[in-house]
């Protein structure tokens, strides 16, 4: 992939919510064009994404949770099918 991540540009300064909005926006849809993800995700779905992914590259499931950042399992129960 030859798009450069949007945080990439602005290392060391704080997003704002509108500058992440913004960033977000622009990245995804040139991820969409170029045919790396599906029309219509959100992070929240990438997220998940990883965590299927993972489990079934047969990461256990507290490599997974330090991916992912949760204190639970609760990703399990909303990963979605792919």
């Amino acid at each position: 992939m030859s798009i450069a991540p949007p945080f990439i540009l602005i290392i060391g300064k704080p997003w704002t919510y509108n500058g992440f909005s913004t960033n977000w926006d622009k990245f995804k849809k040139a991820l969409e064009k170029d045919g790396s993800i599906q029309p219509g995700r959100t992070l929240k779905s990438l997220r998940h994404t990883v965590a299927t992914i993972l489990a079934e590259m047969g990461k256990d499931s507290g490599t997974v949770q330090l991916v992912l950042g949760h204190a639970t399992e609760r990703w399990r129960s909303t990963a979605p099918a792919r």
